[in-house]
């Protein structure tokens, strides 16, 4: 499984300064052996590894092959694999005093621009101080949230683009502090008809960028102005959804009556824009 961040390169850093260490070795794995890692290293295509994930992403007729860059380029800012047991591992070995000096480990996730640390987010949510960063490669996402309080450790592992990890992410922190997680939106596709479709054709513009909405089929394309396109599906006359991003598109009038108002909602966010 890829992986992208998730602190590991800033522990990489910080613990060739560190004497107390003792970390052998980068390229062929053996430099987690500090951590009891077996099945994190660096990912070669060329190389055989049993039971490797293949990445996915979503494309416009469904879920296609990923293509499959040079990872070696990222380093450990995406060439890494590994799975969650043996992560489970290094985030002992990391907040255990394995792996770092506790100097270096309270270097490592103090803040020091806004709530970002070395390559690390330092937040408290509902109450739980959590260290976390997510990561985001071609056909593969990751999550990874440590809460030192509690000594509790969340993990999620995904070979298929979208957001799904950090939902996951959540929703597991929420079962380990016996909380009631948050449950995911349902969407279910409608049908509509050619002329409806054909009334939301248009450019809209936002605050800070604007997109371009085709009817295709029966469901209409979102193209983005950085040449990206998105496929959005009906769910009811105005209301539109991503199948693969938490993404929902809303339709509305303006003061004449017409249909020149689209609300873009993500994540709990909201942004209007306005037909051109």
């Amino acid at each position: 499984m890829g992986l992208h961040q998730l602190g590991i390169h800033r522990a990489r850093v910080l613990a060739r300064k560190d004497q107390r260490a003792h970390l052998r070795g980068v390229g062929s794995g053996e430099y987690f052996q500090t951590a009891g890692d077996e099945r994190l290293g660096t990912h070669v295509f060329v190389t055989i590894i049993p039971r490797r994930a293949s990445g996915y992403w979503p494309g416009s007729n469904g879920i296609e092959n990923a293509d499959r860059p040079d990872t070696r380029i990222g380093f450990s800012s995406g060439s890494l694999y590994s799975t969650t047991e043996d992560l489970l591992r290094w985030e002992e070995g990391l907040f255990g005093g394995r792996l770092l000096s506790p100097a270096s480990l309270r270097k490592m996730t103090t803040p020091f621009k806004s709530d970002y640390a070395c390559g690390l987010h330092i937040n408290r949510v509902n109450g739980h101080l959590m260290i976390e960063h997510d990561g985001n490669n071609i056909g593969f996402n990751s999550g990874m949230a440590y809460y030192p309080e509690d000594r509790i450790p969340v993990i999620v592992l995904a070979n298929l683009n979208g957001t799904v990890t950090g939902q996951m992410t959540r929703a597991l922190a929420a079962v380990a502090h016996g909380e009631t997680p948050p449950i995911p939106s349902v969407h279910r596709e409608t049908s509509l008809s050619k002329e409806v479709l054909a009334r939301y054709a248009g450019t809209y513009q936002f605050p800070h960028d604007s997109l371009k909405m085709v009817p295709e089929g029966n469901h209409l394309l979102v193209e983005f102005d950085n040449g990206g396109t998105l496929p959005v599906f009906p769910e009811s006359e105005t209301k539109f959804f991503s199948k693969p991003w938490p993404e929902q598109f809303e339709f509305s009038q303006n003061d004449k009556g017409q249909f020149a108002v689209l609300t873009r909602h993500e994540e709990g966010k909201e942004e209007n824009g306005t037909k051109k």
